[in-house]
């Protein structure tokens, strides 16, 4: 009976390909790329 609660609640989510896509915002918004990503997003230098 568990399982199958869990399986009615995924069957209402959207597909993953667009659960995990990036935030819209991020798309033809020129100002999200020139938002410095957190330290741990990229190596640091050196």
């Amino acid at each position: 009976a568990e399982i199958a609660r869990v399986n009615e609640a995924i069957a209402t989510l959207p597909p993953p390909n667009i659960r995990f896509a990036p935030p819209p915002c991020r798309f033809g918004n020129p100002e999200g790329e020139a938002i410095p990503r957190p330290a741990s997003a990229q190596p640091q230098p050196g």
